[in-house]
């Protein structure tokens, strides 16, 4: 199995318990390596200035990984094994009843891995190809994008780029009014992931969702 590298935003500084967990048992599973990352700043800037530390280094597999996400390490491993561009898990909000981020439709039929086509992800555990997050850099450091933008690292300039830029997506005839809570017609504001999922699709990249779900750690674990 190639190596792979493993990026989580960590503001406070803390992770759960159940995250370090899977990481510790990950770094004893025969023939996997990782890289990891773990960066503060808000997300907007952290989980881009993750994509630009995934392509500086050696590997063409990428996680993303909240620090509050606990998937069993055999998760962890099938999604490094699975072909798609990008596929990330399904986990619960933090709340009573039960509600899933993203939603999956019910008539959804999942291929041979596992997974099914979504337009949309939360970031909390996802994997990315080299060749796909390599293709929206190049597009989007384009200066008609605006997303280009300068921060310091070690004493030195790095030129990053906003790939998750919050955006605005307009509600339209064939999506579900429930996704995003708003009727039709109207114009919401998306959230750093689902900005990073909208830019992915303009350039025809498939997203696909697994449909076994991921724990999620708070006051309790959310399964």
């Amino acid at each position: 199995m190639k190596p792979c590298t493993i990026f989580t935003p960590v503001r406070n500084h803390t992770v759960s318990v159940e995250y370090a967990a899977t990481l510790w048992q990950l770094s004893r599973w025969p023939g996997l390596e990782y890289q990891l990352y773990q960066r503060p700043w808000d997300l907007i800037r952290c989980r881009s200035i993750g994509a630009r530390l995934c392509l500086e280094s050696r590997t063409d597999d990428f996680i993303f990984w909240d620090s509050d996400i606990a998937p069993h390490p055999r998760v962890v491993i099938k999604a490094l094994e699975m072909p798609h561009p990008i596929v990330g898990a399904r986990y619960r909000l933090k709340k009573e009843p039960a509600v899933y981020v993203p939603p999956m439709d019910p008539d959804a039929k999942p291929d041979e891995y596992g997974t099914v086509a979504t337009d949309y992800l939360g970031m909390g555990f996802v994997r990315i190809k080299r060749s796909a997050l390599q293709k929206m850099w190049d597009e989007y450091s384009k200066p008609e994008h605006e997303l280009d933008f300068v921060d310091v690292h070690k004493g030195e300039q790095q030129k990053t780029i906003a790939l998750f830029m919050m955006g605005f997506e307009v509600i339209g005839e064939g999506d579900s009014p429930d996704r995003f809570g708003a009727p039709r017609g109207a114009r919401v504001l998306l959230s750093e992931d689902y900005a990073f999922c909208k830019r992915a699709r303009k350039l025809d990249i498939p997203i696909r969702m697994m449909v076994e779900p991921v724990p999620h750690s708070g006051p309790m674990l959310f399964v």
